[in-house]
């Protein structure tokens, strides 16, 4: 009984012995983060809580609405800070759409095949975007495996779901003599053959076409 209560104790002991040493220990690092955070202050500047939606809703109200409040033929020329922006040089064009692939070098080996494209020696993560001709980014995906295609990450992206959910707002122009409302992008040849996508002539065998490939081209660029 004797050796058996002597172990107990002894354990007991050396419980409380450990419990010190971790209380003392928790202690010591917590008065150092303190004094750390005390020595440091937080020089981070509170998030701006920004209403997109509403922007977006006074843009459309002030520029593109049927009563607009300006009218966009009162900007060409003029020296108002939406001018740029709202005055393409193609009528309608509302931007140019494209992906690029971003290299990943530290892609891990179980994911590298669909991250993988024999035209890149690299994993690569694919960004889609779409800019307006005043190298404004105004949509951005980031994140598709790099072995897609153009058309594989615009199934995936959310550039359309305003106009499948019927909150996109009209945008009327006129090109040779025929009125629009709907305005579109500019893309490259790998794009299907909407309506909201204008490509260039391939195979332009007249002036008029060979300007308009010039112009579409030249604009189409903004994006890359």
């Amino acid at each position: 009984m004797s050796s058996s209560s002597s172990s107990d104790s002894t354990a007991v002991e050396e419980a409380k012995f450990i419990g010190s040493v971790m209380a003392k220990t928790v202690a010591y690092y917590q008065n150092r983060l303190g004094e750390t955070s005390r020595a440091r202050p937080n020089l981070r500047k509170p998030p701006l809580r920004r209403n997109h939606e509403a922007g977006h809703d006074r843009l459309i109200e002030d520029y593109f609405a049927d009563d607009a409040i300006y009218a966009l033929k009162s900007l060409r020329g003029a020296k108002h800070p939406a001018a740029p922006l709202l005055t393409p040089p193609l009528p309608g064009m509302l931007g140019s759409i494209d992906c690029m692939h971003w290299s990943w070098s530290l892609c891990p080996n179980a994911w590298r095949g669909q991250y993988m494209r024999g035209d890149h020696k690299e994993p690569t993560i694919i960004l889609e975007a779409i800019a307006s001709h005043d190298l404004w980014i105004w949509h951005a995906l980031f994140g598709p495996a790099g072995a897609n295609n153009d058309i594989n990450v615009l199934d995936q992206s959310p550039v359309f779901n305003d106009i499948y959910l019927g909150k996109s707002h009209d945008v009327h122009f006129q090109a040779n003599g025929v009125a629009y409302k709907r305005g579109y992008y500019l893309t490259d040849g790998i794009y299907p053959p909407l309506s909201v996508f204008v490509k260039s002539f391939t195979c332009p065998n007249d002036p008029k076409r060979k300007k308009f490939k010039e112009a579409q081209e030249s604009a189409r660029k903004d994006v890359e």
